[in-house]
């Protein structure tokens, strides 16, 4: 699972609404190469949030994941 360690719902203020798209401006320093993307690719890994089965914090893997997509980020999407 994609998880965002900026969430989505920041990086929308830095981005350029086209149709149901956000995308940002990339300068990738390697390459030194410069194009746009959508948010959705930029600023994330696989399971960045995603919990150990054997946590005993949490009977759900996801619980952080699920934070953010059932409270942050609605609460967030109103400003």
């Amino acid at each position: 699972m994609n998880q965002h360690y900026v969430p989505r719902v920041h990086l929308k203020f830095f981005a350029e609404k086209v149709k149901n798209e956000y995308l940002v401006d990339v300068y990738e320093k390697g390459t030194k190469r410069r194009f746009k993307t959508n948010i959705k690719n930029i600023c994330s890994e696989n399971h960045f949030y995603t919990l150990d089965e054997n946590q005993t914090v949490a009977n759900d893997v996801l619980a952080i994941e699920n934070i953010y997509a059932n409270h942050l980020e609605p609460a967030a999407q109103s400003l």
